[in-house]
Protein backbone atom coordinates (compact mmCIF):
# COMPACT_ATOMS: atom_id res chain seq x y z
CA UNK A 1 0.00 0.00 0.00
CA UNK A 2 1.61 3.32 -1.16
CA UNK A 3 1.40 6.21 1.23
CA UNK A 4 -1.36 8.51 -0.32
CA UNK A 5 -3.66 5.20 -0.16
CA UNK A 6 -2.76 4.65 3.30
CA UNK A 7 -3.62 8.33 4.26
CA UNK A 8 -7.22 7.69 2.21
CA UNK A 9 -7.50 4.43 4.47
CA UNK A 10 -7.39 6.28 7.69
CA UNK A 11 -8.79 9.35 7.07
CA UNK A 12 -12.07 7.12 5.86
CA UNK A 13 -11.57 5.57 9.66
CA UNK A 14 -11.38 8.58 11.13
CA UNK A 15 -15.03 9.91 9.43
CA UNK A 16 -16.44 6.76 10.28
CA UNK A 17 -15.27 7.00 13.84
CA UNK A 18 -16.46 11.02 14.28
CA UNK A 19 -19.76 9.82 12.79
CA UNK A 20 -20.54 6.86 14.58
CA UNK A 21 -19.52 8.87 18.04
CA UNK A 22 -22.05 11.71 17.13
CA UNK A 23 -24.32 9.17 16.12
CA UNK A 24 -23.93 7.91 20.08
CA UNK A 25 -24.21 11.47 21.95
CA UNK A 26 -27.19 12.42 19.79
CA UNK A 27 -28.67 8.84 20.60
CA UNK A 28 -27.60 9.93 24.52
CA UNK A 29 -29.03 13.02 24.52
CA UNK A 30 -32.44 12.02 22.82
CA UNK A 31 -32.77 9.72 25.52
CA UNK A 32 -31.82 11.40 27.86
CA UNK A 33 -34.59 14.06 27.05
CA UNK A 34 -37.35 12.25 26.67
CA UNK A 35 -37.01 10.16 29.70
CA UNK A 36 -36.66 12.81 31.92
CA UNK A 37 -40.45 13.89 32.06
CA UNK A 38 -40.74 10.60 33.36
CA UNK A 39 -37.96 10.26 35.83
CA UNK A 40 -38.30 13.50 37.21
CA UNK A 41 -41.71 13.01 38.77
CA UNK A 42 -39.92 10.16 40.81
CA UNK A 43 -37.00 12.24 42.22
CA UNK A 44 -39.09 15.57 42.37
CA UNK A 45 -42.74 14.69 44.05
CA UNK A 46 -45.04 17.97 43.23
CA UNK A 47 -44.75 20.35 46.36
CA UNK A 48 -47.18 20.14 49.46
CA UNK A 49 -49.10 23.00 49.21
CA UNK A 50 -49.74 23.04 53.03
CA UNK A 51 -48.67 25.76 55.24
CA UNK A 52 -47.23 23.36 57.96
CA UNK A 53 -44.82 22.23 55.46
CA UNK A 54 -43.86 26.09 54.29
CA UNK A 55 -40.86 26.41 57.00
CA UNK A 56 -39.23 22.93 55.91
CA UNK A 57 -39.75 23.97 52.54
CA UNK A 58 -37.85 27.40 53.35
CA UNK A 59 -34.92 25.54 55.10
CA UNK A 60 -34.67 23.08 52.09
CA UNK A 61 -34.72 26.08 49.81
CA UNK A 62 -32.12 27.90 51.55
CA UNK A 63 -29.38 25.71 51.94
Amino acid sequence: MTAPEADKTIQKKVVIAACFGTFLEWYDFLTFASLATYFSVLFFPRPIRSPRCWPASALSASA
